[in-house]
């Protein structure tokens, strides 16, 4: 993987196998725009372009990640170790 990419992983719909999806994650946003003008990043969009239907693309952008304390604080009790 490249540096900045937490995880990338590919899934294929198992009821229609031509649909795929590919799901990276990217430790901040600097990270992500790199890859986006590797030519690693450009091959991808020239296999997309390939696809017998236009494929759908999104970027969704997470500002924090939280875990049991917040969770706690919203139920009103304390976060008690598992």
């Amino acid at each position: 993987m490249r540096g900045g990419c937490l995880a990338c992983r590919a899934y294929q719909d198992t009821e229609e196998p031509d649909v795929l999806a590919l799901m990276q994650e990217w430790a901040n946003s600097d990270a992500l725009e790199r890859y986006l003008r590797t030519e690693d990043f450009r091959r991808l969009v020239a296999v997309m372009e390939l696809a017998s239907e236009r494929p759908e693309i999104w970027f969704d952008t997470i500002e924090t990640r939280e875990g049991l304390e917040r969770l706690s604080a919203g139920l009103g009790t304390a976060a008690e170790p598992l």
